[in-house]
């Protein structure tokens, strides 16, 4: 400890780098204040996918993606996992009623997305990512 700043490889004294995600914080001086630094995504993509009673992949593996939003854009119940290999009741993350919607909480996945409805139908599963 030198002049009261603690050297260590994972401390950093500079702005966030354009690939950092999610909340950077850090001690500013010896008052204890803490600066939260939080880098909010710079665009958005939108896919509509229609409504099949047969599994698909909604999204394939992106380390870039920092929000995911799911919207159930029909009259029937949406299923859908983060990973792969959904079943319609009994394999998924969570079931979307009709107009339903679920927002993926930070810290974000990344990882492949499979979805599928129970029953056949018009409408359509709106996903939201953020980058």
């Amino acid at each position: 400890m030198a002049g009261g700043i603690v050297s260590h490889p994972a401390v950093r004294d500079r702005v966030p780098d354009a690939d950092d995600w999610g909340i950077v914080s850090r001690v500013i001086g010896g008052g204890g204040f803490l600066i939260i630094d939080q880098l909010r995504p710079a665009f958005s993509a939108v896919t509509a996918v229609a409504r099949t009673v047969v599994p698909f992949t909604a999204l394939v593996a992106s380390g870039a993606r920092r929000n995911l939003f799911f919207h159930n854009n029909s009259n029937g119940i949406c299923f859908i996992k983060l990973g792969a290999g959904v079943i319609a009741g009994t394999s998924f993350t969570t079931r979307l009623s009709r107009q339903g919607f679920y927002e993926v909480q930070w810290p974000n996945y990344t990882g492949i997305v499979t979805a599928v409805w129970s029953t056949p139908g018009a409408g359509d599963l709106q996903i939201t990512e953020t980058f």
